[in-house]
């Protein structure tokens, strides 16, 4: 396991803030509700009962679904209720591409934001929201499916190389001189292009 990605807390901040509300205004009035006997003691207790359940609803939402990135896979684990939990897993190296987005002042203020992640062999993307430092873990990902790319690329050119070398003793002079020719003709035509590249610029 290399990083967990959670939601923050200030992306249910509205929630919290409705929940403490609702706490406070039965403090406040605590005295003046008592005053009306059953019905005062029946709403005080409701207000508290409310706002705690908004409260602990809004910091079980931040919890509920995170992500964990592993050194080849980015696992996807969220919960339903107390026991129930999907984990679903997706390979680095078959990432398309990720996306960040912040909308709002707060989300800018505080950086954070939603992560989606695209991925070639599914229709739909993989979506977290209200992620600190988005921007950081999002680079995070890419790098490291840049790395898984490069290390399965090196490794299918030593592959070829070494199936070359193993069968080119049997190889016959007409054979080797056909893929000479075609290794001098991809040459020249990478190079051509490669001018032109240059020119362009």
């Amino acid at each position: 396991m290399i990083e967990v990605m959670h939601s923050t807390p200030l992306f249910h901040f509205w929630h919290f803030i409705a929940g403490f509300c609702v706490l406070l205004s039965g403090a406040f009035f605590t005295f003046w509700l008592l005053s009306y006997g059953v019905v005062g003691s029946v709403i005080l207790t409701a207000a508290g009962f409310i706002g705690t359940i908004i409260v602990f609803c809004a910091w079980s939402s931040s919890k509920k679904n995170f992500w964990v990135i592993t050194n080849r896979r980015l696992v996807d684990i969220e919960k339903h209720g107390l026991l129930d939990e999907t984990i679903s897993a997706t390979a680095l190296a078959d990432i398309k591409d990720i996306y960040v987005h912040k909308k709002g002042f707060g989300a800018r203020f505080f950086d954070y934001g939603e992560i989606s992640v695209e991925v070639y062999n599914d229709a739909f993307a993989l979506t977290l929201y209200g992620v600190r430092h988005p921007q950081y873990f999002a680079d995070r990902i890419k790098s490291m499916t840049r790395n898984i790319i490069r290390k399965k690329q090196t490794a299918a050119y030593q592959t070829a190389i070494n199936n070359f070398l193993r069968i080119m003793p049997a190889l016959e002079l007409r054979e080797l001189t056909e893929i000479k020719n075609r290794l001098d003709n991809q040459i020249e035509n990478m190079s051509g292009q490669m001018e032109n590249d240059n020119n362009g610029d």
